[in-house]
């Protein structure tokens, strides 16, 4: 057999306090190069929008000590830290018996005794708040310890918003409280640190255990009986996929009775067959009377296709015609690193199914939490509408969740009302919420932070250990509430980005690469003490009471959690500084090839102190100098949180194993290489707010009088009394009972509040062996004063000296109406038999053992609250439960005769509840108003009643009666109080009113409005001017005479300028440019010569210069110019000067009237001109008299005219003939060369010259030439 890790699987270890690092049987020449799992086109970060540990469950015990038969009562809030409301939200508890060594608890938690899930379901506002409150009967045979109530909560019954209810370690808020049992014999339960699946050890915190798709799981647990007797005990196995929230997941029962022989272990077992899930979560349930033994085992499967939604939401409640908002869900797979073809369907609908908007995103899921979100406007205002997600895998629905969102569940104040068809805001106030006490256990199911897959799938250990791991860095810290008002407060100190490598180690293959999250979460914890007595929120004390706080730091209050896949979880540790493991915290295996990692969440432990409101604190420890309310407020600095990872590979398998002071010093070789943590990250500093009562001296009630006065009973039988006393201020009273003779209140009568002076409270108890015992009872009034104890002595007898026989099965229970004389005991004297029929008859005990009694006696009367009363004996009852003052309880007494029970009251208690109020708050304030905030107050002018407020503080929004934006100042008195608020935007009205809080609910002040101060405007030639105030701007920064300067007047409001203008002056200027002469009349040849002066008064000009251009033609300056002229000069450049001559000299090459002008500029784009000039430029005139110019002038083809002639042209291509043909005298210019003139008279130079042959011409004679 071989052990495989399949593919998906992310498997972690890293508690410091067991199996924290293991190690790998991998070939070092098989490494691959991996590639990590990519974030899908079109999807966000999850962790944007979902925050886990976002929802305070801050809820606290009636009392911190107790006894066995008794009911401890739970109260406080459920709190919404989100900017999003939560809906069908559900609270989840735990109930853990705290106690065993070290190591055990490191590695499996502490004991669990009960779960259950509140029935309330919670639809809550961003940043609000609702009352919570349950109790839970403590068994008559519980055991003494110290004991912890855990709170989860969920939504839909699947979304993990605290804690993950399907584990043991990773908690919520906590509620700590004890019990004492001098009595107690031990109860049955299951051996929490034995339990196997299929041989291998079972760890409830650590990663999941992971096996093949189809393979059988045998689980293994054993049951202990403590106890010198036979006890007989029924076991029920539920087998569910994923976790217990919804029965729908329920997928095999099994139920069986065990008999354990005194002092017994039996090992008892149970196979998991595969189901259609890739997580199972298998919760095995004992009973020994009426105490519970717990198993909560989950383990994972591979080769289930599997993808999950996670958390559906809306960022904004209401939905608000033209305001943006975003729909989200979170996704992921539970084996695969992706899984492709989904479809995941987010619709919102009205309360009418008309589809608001739909979003639908398609692609692959990884295993890795990942989001999708989509933006939208809504084109009206909604105040209820259902949220739907729908998840499709390859066309089939895999997975559907509806929400409904409805203002009236929410928050009334939330919702709309119609005026002159305009959605507005509602303005009435929210019905004030009733002051409950009851039950609050916390349920929380399943979101992303589902716990990834884990460490191992085991088939066979024989050759080979097991393991690989991880690599963590921190990258960033969700937000988490400041303030909480139980005794304790849970966090996220933010998530950890790896990955991780699986390998099939049999021929040591890659098989998976994946990438993960990882969740690290914690809880704070602080108690308050009085002389060694745990002292709840609420209690009373009085000026001069010592409180002394006591703030535990446990490894088990840190956890670590994959996200994503099948996570299940190991604790952390909290260290003085961020260190590395040591050789203790190492798994030895044995393989001759290795890979060694370890790693490890730790907190840097910080130093908390304590401020008080009311007290003086010095360290931890606050004396109270106030009456009224007081409070507490224990304070955790800012620390930091890290993981820390170290990697090595060796080929020789050390006997010893020491680890390196620095993680990084290891030999890194896998790829990607594994690192530590690139640093700590930052835990924001919280506290925990303890909150009581200080009462004014007064007169203490009188010690109570407990009835009946000789009472007897028998074993394990509820025993009634009554107690009863009187308060000479006329206060109202309550009753603390202590069973168990120890000076502690065990119970209280009522439960909650208290009742008028005089007024009797029942009150039961029952002791398990004959004997006497004594207990004692005190009154408390409202204001704390306490009577001394008042003693009673009660007598517990066997109820006859028989023992029970075969008979006691058919016969037990049943009535006679004649007393049987035989079958039924087996053993001792016959039952004496006494009073007039019908007798029932009772067995206690196993039939024919040695603790067995019998009894028979005249038929007793069932109680409409439950038990029996003895025939002849009368109970008083009441009318109601409870009334509210000033009304009062109304009795009745009845009488059982013979099994009748007289009468018709059925209540065994009445409770006069004080009228319940809110607290009053009046006066509104605001000051030092800024341009983002002010100092909001207002004054507490009544506590309300209960009289102990839990916060007061001011609401801030955009409408009248805000409900939103409410943060608490300091304090808890009355009064007047004012603290700085923030977040603002400048200039606008802003609505606000101060609050308070009670158990009975929240009081608001009137609503008041004022305004933040409006932002300045930036002037756009530098500097601001305020809101309100205006400026002069101008168009232009200069303008020339005659213009005159544009201006405007800008104005600021609230930041924006008004107008366009930006110029912060502007100057009027001369600027003129002349030119001469105007006009002008010359002949073609001939030039003109311009003088121009140009002058600018501001000393701006750089350019002045001449353009002309023949009419019809372009001027010099234009691209289709073409040269009609010649200058000496026509632009001038030169710094700038306030006057400038030009003199240009322009001589024209062709006739026809010519425009001229001179212009000057300060910028090469702005021009100033002068007058336009002409020139008329004429032919020459005729050179031989004629009258007839141009024609006169003109002259044939290859002549030009030179003072009125016509010469050849220049035959050295020079333009000036005839100057460039001219000859010596005698010769006469012929044909480009000059010839000698005819000597015969003749005027055709040379041809009048030729000579005949032999001759040649000489001074223009022919001659023969000599040889």
């Amino acid at each position: 057999m071989i052990l495989k890790f399949f593919a998906g699987i992310t498997i972690l270890f890293v508690a410091p306090f067991f199996v924290s690092a293991q190690d790998i049987a991998i070939s070092s020449e098989s490494h691959t190069s991996d590639q990590l799992v990519l974030d899908p086109e079109g999807t966000v970060d999850c962790f944007d929008y979902y925050r886990f540990n976002s929802v305070q469950v801050d809820i606290s015990p009636t009392h911190g000590a107790t006894v066995p038969g008794t009911t401890i009562g739970f109260t406080g809030f459920v709190r919404n830290e989100n900017s999003y409301p939560v809906v069908d939200g559900q609270v989840y508890v735990k109930i853990f018996r705290k106690g065993g060594d070290e190591i055990s608890v490191r590695q499996n938690g502490h004991t669990l005794v009960d779960q259950f899930a509140l029935p309330e379901t919670f639809a809550i506002a961003a940043k609000a708040e609702k009352p919570v409150s349950f109790s839970w009967k403590i068994p008559e045979n519980a055991q003494s310890g110290d004991y912890m109530a855990a709170f989860f909560f969920q939504t839909s019954k699947r979304y993990n918003l605290l804690g993950l209810s399907f584990t043991d370690d990773v908690t919520g808020n906590q509620a700590q409280f004890s019990v004492k049992n001098d009595q107690g014999q031990g109860v049955v339960e299951f051996d929490k640190n034995t339990v196997t699946k299929n041989g291998e050890l079972h760890r409830f915190a650590t990663p999941l255990t992971v096996f093949a798709k189809n393979e059988p799981i045998t689980i293994k647990v054993k049951l202990v009986n403590p106890r010198n007797e036979t006890v007989v005990v029924p076991v029920i196995w539920k087998h569910y996929a994923w976790d217990s929230l919804r029965e729908e997941t329920l997928k095999d029962t099994k139920t069986e009775l065990v008999q354990l022989k005194p002092g017994e272990t039996k090992e008892i077992a149970y196979v998991a067959n595969p189901i259609d899930s890739s997580a199972s979560y298998l919760v095995v349930e004992t009973k020994d009377g009426n105490s519970k033994s717990i198993l909560d085992i989950r383990f994972a499967r591979d080769g289930v296709e599997e993808t999950r939604i996670n958390f559906p939401g809306i960022t904004g409640f209401p939905l608000t015609e033209g305001k943006e908002t975003s729909l989200f869900s979170c996704a992921h797979s539970t084996n695969l690193p992706v899984v492709k073809n989904n479809i995941l369907t987010l619709t919102l609908k009205d309360m009418d199914d008309n589809i608001i908007h739909t979003y639908e995103y398609k692609g692959d899921i990884t295993g890795s939490m990942m989001g999708v979100k989509d933006v939208f406007t809504p084109d009206k205002t909604y105040d209820a509408f259902v949220l739907s997600a729908t998840l499709k895998r390859d066309g089939k629905v895999v997975e559907e969740v509806v929400e409904k969102y409805d203002c009236q569940e929410i928050d009334p104040g939330l919702c709309f009302k119609l005026q002159d068809g305009v959605a507005t805001t509602n303005t009435k106030s929210k019905a004030v919420t009733g002051f409950i006490f009851g039950a609050a256990v916390l349920l929380f199911g399943f979101l992303g932070w589902r716990k990834f897959w884990g460490t191992m799938r085991k088939k066979d250990m024989s050759a080979f250990s097991f393991f690989f791991a991880v690599l963590l860095s921190i990258s960033f810290v969700f937000g988490a509430p400041d303030e909480a008002t139980a005794n304790s407060i849970s966090w996220s100190c933010g998530t950890t980005a790896g990955v991780s490598r699986v390998r099939d180690m049999s021929d040591h293959q890659m098989i998976s690469f994946k990438s993960w999250s990882v969740n690290t979460n914690g809880v704070y914890n602080s108690n308050a003490y009085r002389g060694g007595v745990l002292l709840p929120n609420g209690s009373t004390v009085a000026p001069g009471d010592v409180i002394v706080f006591s703030v535990p730091f446990l490894d088990t209050d840190l956890s670590w959690t994959g996200t994503g896949a099948t996570w299940d979880t190991p604790y952390g540790s909290w260290n003085s500084g961020v260190a590395a493991c040591n050789s203790s915290n190492r798994f030895i295996g044995s393989a001759s090839s290795w890979y060694s990692m370890y790693a490890q969440y730790i907190v840097n432990r910080p130093t908390p102190s304590v401020s008080g409101s009311g007290m003086t604190c010095s360290g931890l420890t606050c004396t109270v100098t106030g009456v009224g309310s007081v409070s507490a407020t224990v304070n955790f600095p800012a620390t930091s949180c890290s993981v820390k990872l170290e990697y090595s590979e060796r080929t020789v398998f050390p006997t010893t194993f020491v680890c390196n002071a620095n993680p990084q010093n290891y030999t890194k070789t896998l790829t990607p290489t594994p690192t530590s943590a690139p640093g700590p990250t930052t835990l924001t500093a919280k506290s925990i707010l303890h909150t009581f009562t200080s009462a004014v001296p007064n007169n203490a009630p009188a010690a109570p009088t407990i009835n009946p006065l000789s009472p007897t009973g028998a074993p394990s039988t509820l025993i009634a009394f009554t107690v009863v006393s009187t308060d000479p201020d006329g206060d109202t009273v309550r009753y603390g009972i202590d069973w168990d003779n120890n000076g502690t209140v065990d119970e209280y009568a009522p439960i909650s509040g208290y009742v008028s002076s005089g007024t009797s409270r029942p009150i039961n108890h029952s002791w398990p062996t004959p004997g006497t015992y004594t207990f004692r009872a005190r009154t408390e009034d409202s204001k704390g004063a306490i009577s001394g104890w008042t003693l009673k002595s009660v007598t517990i007898i066997a109820i006859v000296n028989g023992a029970c026989g075969p008979a006691n099965t058919a016969t037990s229970g049943v009535t006679f109406t004649s007393a049987p004389t035989i079958g039924l005991c087996s053993g001792g004297s016959s039952t004496a038999v006494s009073g007039t029929g019908p007798w029932s008859w009772s067995c206690l005990g196993s039939g024919g053992g040695s603790n067995a009694s019998c009894s028979a006696a005249v038929t007793p009367c069932n109680l409409p609250w439950g038990g029996t009363t003895p025939s002849g004996s009368s109970v008083t009852a009441y009318q109601l439960p409870s009334v509210t003052s000033p009304a009062t309880c109304t009795p009745q007494t009845r009488t059982c005769t013979n099994g009748t029970l007289s009468g018709t009251y059925t209540n065994q208690s009445c409770v006069v509840v004080p009228a319940l109020a809110i607290p009053t708050v009046t006066t509104p304030t605001a000051t030092a108003i800024t341009t983002t905030g002010a100092t909001l107050g207002a004054t507490v002018t009544s506590l309300g009643n209960p009289a102990a407020i839990s916060a007061r503080g001011t609401c801030w929004g955009t409408t009248t009666n805000p409900t939103t934006n409410c943060t608490p100042a300091a304090g808890l008195t009355t009064g007047v109080f004012t603290h700085a608020r923030t977040s603002m935007l400048p200039g606008t009205t802003y609505y606000y009113r101060g609050y308070a809080t009670n158990a009975t609910g929240r009081g608001y002040s009137p609503s008041a409005s004022f305004t933040t101060t409006a932002s300045s405007c930036t002037l756009p030639w530098g500097g601001t001017t305020p809101s309100g105030s205006f400026v002069t701007a101008y168009q232009l920064p200069s303008v020339t005479s005659p213009a005159t300067c544009t201006s405007q007047t800008r104005t600021c409001t609230n930041g924006t300028l008004s107008g366009t203008y930006t110029n912060q002056s502007c100057v009027v200027s001369t600027k003129a440019v002349s030119l001469t002469p105007i006009t002008s009349t010359i002949t073609l040849g001939q030039n003109t010569t311009f003088s121009s002066t140009a002058s600018f008064s501001d000393g701006s000009m750089v350019y002045h210069n001449l353009n002309w251009r023949k009419q019809g033609s372009p001027w010099n300056w234009d691209v289709g110019y073409t040269p009609v002229a010649s200058a000496t000069q026509s632009n001038y450049t030169f710094a700038a000067t306030t006057a400038h001559n030009l003199s240009t000299t322009l001589t024209p090459t062709q006739t026809g009237t010519y425009d001229v002008y001179s212009a000057a500029s300060a910028n090469g784009v702005t021009w100033i001109s002068s007058a336009i000039a002409t020139i008329t430029v004429a032919v020459a005139p005729c050179a031989n008299g004629a009258t007839n110019p141009p024609a006169c002038n003109h002259c044939a083809a290859g002549y030009s005219m030179y003072a009125g002639t016509c010469y050849a042209n220049c035959a050295n291509g020079t333009l000036n003939p005839p100057l460039c043909n001219l000859c010596p005298g005698g010769q006469t210019f012929v044909s480009g060369s000059c010839v000698a003139n005819c000597v015969n008279g003749a005027t055709n130079p040379p041809a009048c010259n030729n000579c005949p042959t032999g001759q040649s011409l000489v001074a223009g004679v022919c001659t023969v030439t000599t040889v």
